[in-house]
């Protein structure tokens, strides 16, 4: 775990949030946790989408030009 304190709670590496953290930075989103005690536990994820068809013919991935003999 990473966060030793919590060591009586349920099974598990502690991990979750740090990987959500990661995608979320690699994609340019955001995450938002909502919980309170005793309550359920919201999570809120947002990705960045294009602002219009032109961005996104212009941001979207190429295939590999493939090398010349």
């Amino acid at each position: 775990r990473i966060d030793e304190s919590r060591a009586g709670s349920p099974s598990g590496s502690g991990l979750g949030l740090a990987i959500v953290k990661l995608i979320m930075d690699l994609h340019g989103g955001t995450a938002r946790v909502i919980s309170g005690e005793g309550r359920h536990t919201i999570f809120r994820l947002w990705f960045p989408g294009p602002a219009t068809p032109e961005i996104a013919a212009r941001d979207a991935v190429r295939p590999p030009v493939p090398d010349r003999p």
